[in-house]
């Protein structure tokens, strides 16, 4: 019997690093790696002054994600032990609100609803105002739990960028499409029927055979700018990590070492471009084992990721391909601020000089309502 590992375990060998408890605080850091650049911030000034450091411009956007509890992994909600779900949420969650969904153009527009109604997604948040993100790492919401809760933990603020300014995309993007399409797969799906869910999702490029590389549907997460069309994500300046990762359950007349090294190359190739086109199959090492197949003969299967007993190393260990957008110092070290335990409140009562408070991350009428109560009564 496979132990499980502890959300400590875990975290210390996913991202390296973790915090144990040490008397009142989880203050006894523990990182297995050298290429981790650890800020600790104390304050809001000392934050500003660290932030100013960060190589952003509008052609090459710095983005953040903040969580309460460092030791918690950057994983999209639907993720968590939940995939074998996900299209049946999504069918139940359209069918009970079909007008809703009519002014929906894609599949990312519908995904953004859904997310924007708490239902468990394929997306990470992230935020283009550091101070929203500062905000998520120093407090949990208070109508999701404990209001005072987690303030003995350490906050974690990860830091993305995108190299290339044409790798952030848009909800009509032929990429996101492709990416947003397979949310709405059965746990194991044909390659066939993705094909057919993106065609109906956009018209774009749906005369060439074979467009979809094998890359996308394996291991890929895109930073996505999403249509600013409710005050929550105006106010967090909000934008979206679409993530995804499956594995190649069996592709006619391969072995699973095959598989295996097949998906292993191209994860380790990702210009390689490697689709069932054939120009795009000559000089690689799987032109014959490709050779005539269509994509019929291809099925995947959506991957629990980060479990210990997957086959292959990325996928225990950076499944989404994160690792690529990952904010790193001029030394190749990746940049992530951690908020001291004992630093939250004052920074939160700093960040409310400012105006960001919950009333300002969530905008809607029950949170803003809550907020009141609880400054003025409670």
């Amino acid at each position: 019997m496979v132990r499980t590992e502890t959300e400590f375990e875990k975290a210390l060998r996913i991202k390296g690093f973790a915090f144990k408890k040490e008397g009142k605080y989880y203050s006894n850091l523990e990182r297995k790696r050298a290429d981790l650049h650890l800020i600790e911030i104390k304050s809001l000034a000392s934050y500003v002054e660290e932030i100013s450091k960060l190589d952003s411009s509008f052609e090459s956007p710095v983005f953040y994600r903040g969580q309460t509890n460092a030791n918690y992994l950057q994983i999209p909600s639907i993720m968590r032990g939940h995939l074998n779900y996900e299209k049946k949420m999504i069918d139940m969650f359209m069918q009970r609100f079909p007008n809703e969904f009519k002014r929906c153009a894609t599949n990312i527009d519908r995904l953004c609803l859904m997310q924007h109604f708490g239902l468990y997604t394929r997306f990470l948040d992230i935020s283009e105002n550091p101070f929203a993100a500062l905000y998520f790492a120093c407090q949990p919401m208070k109508k999701f739990g404990d209001p005072n809760g987690n303030f003995d933990k350490y906050g974690e603020i990860f830091v993305y960028k995108e190299k290339e300014f044409d790798n952030i995309k848009y909800s009509n993007s032929r990429t996101s499409s492709i990416i947003a399409s397979t949310a709405f797969q059965e746990t194991v799906f044909n390659f066939k029927v993705l094909e057919n869910t993106y065609r109906n999702d956009t018209l774009q490029f749906a005369d060439l055979p074979n467009f979809i590389e094998f890359l996308d549907v394996l291991s890929r997460s895109v930073i996505v700018r999403t249509k600013k069309d409710n005050p929550r994500i105006i106010n967090q300046q909000g934008a979206f990590i679409l993530c995804n990762a499956n594995k190649i359950r069996n592709i006619n007349g391969f072995s699973d070492n095959d598989l295996i090294k097949f998906m292993n190359y191209l994860v380790e190739h990702p210009k390689s471009g490697i689709n069932l086109d054939p120009e795009r199959l000559k000089k690689t090492p799987f032109e014959n084992l490709l050779k005539n197949k269509t994509t019929w003969d291809v099925v995947f299967e959506k991957l629990v990721p980060y479990d210990v007993s997957n086959p292959c190393v990325w996928m225990r260990q950076d499944p989404y391909s994160l690792e690529k957008i990952f904010y790193k110092d001029k030394n190749s070290r990746q940049v992530i601020f951690l908020i001291s335990p004992e630093a939250k409140r004052t920074i939160l009562k700093d960040l409310e000089k400012f105006n960001i408070t919950e009333d300002f991350i969530y905008p809607d009428m029950d949170n803003v309502a809550n907020e009141l109560n609880i400054r003025w009564i409670e």
